[in-house]
């Protein structure tokens, strides 16, 4: 059979350095919709909390560099940032930021507020 082609972006080059964000997007942006996708560039610009919720920790890595990044190009997300977290205690905290947290931890930790915060 015929290989499926690989979804694949990077930054370009800034000032003779290479930023390795090297992300594959194909799966990400299979799961979201056009609104879903422009809701999440909007409350980054607006610097606002955002949160990726995945039992996949491939892609909730790939989600958070591609919107701390890539996607914001030729701005890059310079808040609290952490596309991996360890616990729920974190996501008290107040705006900006832009997590990753696992579907365990997630549903592990308690007294979150969901109303403050864009949750994919």
């Amino acid at each position: 059979g015929t290989a499926s082609p690989v979804s694949a972006a990077s930054r370009p080059c800034s000032g003779g350095s290479f930023l390795s964000a090297h992300v594959r997007l194909k799966a990400l942006l299979m799961r979201l919709s056009l609104s879903a996708l422009l809701l999440l560039v909007q409350l980054l610009l607006l610097e606002q909390k955002v949160v990726f919720c995945s039992s996949s920790v491939t892609l909730l890595t790939a989600a958070c560099e591609a919107f701390g990044s890539i996607l914001l190009f030729p701005l890059a997300w310079v808040h609290c940032y952490n596309p991996m977290l360890q616990s729920t205690d974190y996501l008290g905290l107040p705006p900006p930021f832009l997590f990753g947290c696992s579907r365990q931890v997630f549903m592990e930790g308690d007294g979150f507020d969901l109303r403050e915060s864009m949750l994919l």
